[in-house]
């Protein structure tokens, strides 16, 4: 009798512990839902502004970029650059600057500089990431001046005066260039020659392009161009935001309903490639590496070559303006010269 007495005396005091725990539970629960959904908010955020500042191109791009190493300035940058852009300002301040447009296949307006000296050559250069057409082109004194040739400058689809909502590295924008070599085409007749110039993303949208360009377009010169946007994109995440590569799935659900990372393959492009190329590489090259240029030149279809140099990018013509413009010369006096 005692014991059970005893046993009995027990049994309010585990139920009483059994609200408790499960108390504990639900707050325990609680916290990792709202930890779980900072999370989550947060990674949102970090999607939508890298979304924001790499397709959008919106105003925190400059921000955006400020953590990647090749673009921000040190003293070596600036003393390498410096008297390329002083030759480009005194180029410029010689000549009439004209304010030109095009429009694309989508209706969008796109705008452009033309420097034109009545060559029969004219240079489409096309810019990257981020630039505009009143930026330094530092090839164009001596294209435009050495080598006679007229340069036409165009604003990529969203950069500076052109139109457009998003950047597609590529994608749209090689169809643009069609619309920029038929307005060279109209404005000085069916003999004139094309040269395209491009710098990474521009070197890319060269590159998509070439396949479809008319005879009219003699010589393709692409430098850093890289092989394709997803390569890039976890790349980049990687290297310069340190994030891990479920970013990219992110990226690829919060993107564009007009293009997808995909759709930017440089090297299943260039394989039909006929114009003949010559491809410009950094070795030192950390934001877009010498492989991923070399994977497009192993591609190319048409006949190429490759050109490395020890130098950072956008630094090729900076470190060594000897090799690049004898490079240059020796393709031009080939394919574009009578």
């Amino acid at each position: 009798m005692d014991q059970n007495k005893k046993d009995v005396s027990r049994r309010p005091e585990g139920r009483a512990k059994e609200p408790a725990k499960k108390q504990g539970f639900i707050m325990v629960l609680c916290a990792a839902v709202i930890i779980c959904a900072v999370l989550l908010i947060g990674i949102k955020n970090i999607v939508d502004s890298f979304y924001g500042s790499f397709v959008l191109h919106d105003a925190n791009t400059s921000t955006a970029l400020e953590s990647v190493e090749p673009f921000n300035e040190s003293d070596q940058k600036t003393e390498l650059l410096s008297p390329l852009e002083t030759q480009w300002d005194l180029y410029r301040d010689a000549r009439l600057e004209e304010r030109v447009t095009a429009t694309a296949d989508d209706g969008v307006n796109l705008s452009g500089l033309l420097y034109d000296d009545g060559f029969p050559v004219t240079v489409i250069a096309l810019h990257g990431f981020d630039g505009s057409a009143e930026g330094d082109f530092l090839y164009g004194p001596f294209l435009g001046e050495e080598l006679h040739a007229n340069l036409l400058l165009p604003d990529s689809r969203d950069h500076g005066e052109s139109g457009g909502t998003c950047v597609s590295y590529g994608y749209f924008e090689s169809d643009d260039l069609l619309q920029w070599v038929n307005w060279v085409i109209d404005r000085y007749g069916n003999d004139q020659k094309i040269v395209i110039y491009g710098d990474t993303m521009g070197a890319a949208t060269a590159l998509m392009a070439a396949s479809r360009l008319p005879e009219n377009v003699k010589l393709i010169i692409t430098e850093s161009p890289y092989d394709s946007l997803e390569h890039v994109a976890k790349y980049e995440l990687k290297t310069w935001y340190s994030l891990p590569s479920v970013f990219l799935t992110l990226l690829q659900w919060r993107g564009s309903d007009e293009y997808s990372l995909g759709d930017v393959v440089v090297t299943d492009a260039v394989g039909s490639a006929a114009i003949p190329a010559l491809f410009l590489a950094g070795t030192e090259d950390t934001y877009l590496p010498e492989t991923m240029t070399r994977a497009v030149y192993d591609d190319y279809g048409g006949e190429k070559e490759l050109v490395e140099v020890d130098a950072q990018h956008g630094l090729l013509y900076a470190t060594d303006s000897e090799k690049v413009e004898s490079a240059i010369e020796g393709w031009w006096s080939r394919f574009v010269q009578d």
